[in-house]
């Protein structure tokens, strides 16, 4: 069939169910309007079967970028690496969330730089990730730009969440908990490292060697998480991790080292945390601890933000607004260097 357009012939042939113009020898490649754009397509995986794939990994190498890939309950034993643009997501059809289990080798969940970002990946439990000082694989791996991870159990790994060399990812309403701790790695919940502009919300880190680490990491946000019963560390930065914003956070129990723990990393505003751990705080460069006062209900429970609960001020509000008022600045006996919490929370 020929087309005449500006006295110009134009045979149209059909290829793959596309329009293919071609004209002077010059082929253009279109797909007409009325065809529409190509549709994601969405697939399923079940380890048992009666679903489009028995393996995630299967899934993924078959689907385009921007497709959706749906997981039902079950065990899979691999070291699935996302290279493409996905939705995936796990559901529970009745035995609990799909577990990816990578038997001691290698990330369960890998989100390569080859996704190139804007992935969801959501509602799976990963496990039996092994990482070393020169490996660093985790239950969940991230190496691309503007991922959310979320709703998601890493139990049982060296690291359960790591965030490397990207930026604008959230990680949101993940459980990373009862991190392996192997001779010469302590074994981490969350680990940000030379990531930037990263969102850490709703998280539990609890029961690992180390809670969050941060290192060569700015510019986040570590908001409303849960921080308990770590070995040594419950929050880290270190390593020049600077401008970043820690608030909201529940941060308890952590045994060995500190609840909070900042080294060589400045100008980081640490404010409404509530800290109940055997030594609270450990800051050597210059950050700040509070926020000037202002309405709000803070995370005790008091009518004004300022700066953080510590379980041992000893300091007392004399004029009642919830904000202590003597023995400030609050530096826990000298471990905060460079100023320190000029209005700690009391209790209402």
């Amino acid at each position: 069939m020929y087309l005449t357009y500006n006295n110009v012939a134009f045979m149209v042939l059909d290829v793959c169910g596309k329009q293919v113009f071609s004209a002077a020898g010059v082929t253009v490649l279109a797909v007409l309007l009325i065809t529409g754009a190509v549709s994601a397509r969405t697939w399923t995986v079940d380890d048992s079967g009666g679903a489009d794939f028995t393996k995630i990994q299967d899934a993924i190498n078959n689907a385009s970028s921007k497709d959706t890939i749906l997981v039902n309950s079950g065990m899979y034993f691999e070291n699935v690496v996302v290279n493409r643009q996905l939705i995936l997501r796990g559901i529970d059809t009745g035995q609990g969330l799909p577990v990816v289990d990578a038997r001691r080798s290698g990330s369960a969940i890998f989100l390569t730089t080859l996704s190139k970002g804007t992935n969801t990946l959501e509602g799976f439990v990963v496990t039996n990730s092994t990482a070393s000082i020169f490996w660093p694989n985790a239950g969940i791996r991230v190496s691309s730009n503007n991922n959310i991870v979320r709703n998601n159990y890493a139990i049982n790994n060296s690291i359960g969440i790591l965030v490397e060399y990207s930026s604008n990812n959230t990680l949101m309403n993940n459980n990373a908990v009862n991190g392996s701790i192997l001779p010469f790695y302590a074994g981490f919940g969350m680990q940000l490292t030379s990531a930037s502009n990263t969102r850490l919300i709703n998280n539990n880190a609890s029961n690992n060697g180390n809670g969050i680490d941060l290192r060569l990491s700015s510019n986040n946000t570590i908001s409303n998480n849960t921080v308990s019963s770590n070995l040594i560390y419950g929050i880290i930065l270190q390593y020049y991790s600077n401008n970043s914003v820690v608030s909201g956070n529940t941060i308890l129990n952590n045994s060995i080292g500190r609840g909070i723990y900042l080294v060589s990393s400045t100008n980081n505003t640490i404010y409404n945390n509530k800290f109940n751990n055997l030594r609270n705080v450990w800051d050597n460069g210059l950050n700040r601890w509070n926020i000037p006062r202002q309405a709000g209900t803070n995370i005790i429970g008091g009518p004004y933000l300022g700066g953080n609960y510590w379980s041992d001020y000893a300091g007392v509000d004399t004029d009642g607004d919830g904000l202590g008022d003597t023995l400030v600045p609050y530096t826990s006996s000298g471990n905060i260097t460079y100023g320190g919490d000029y209005l700690p929370l009391t209790n209402p």
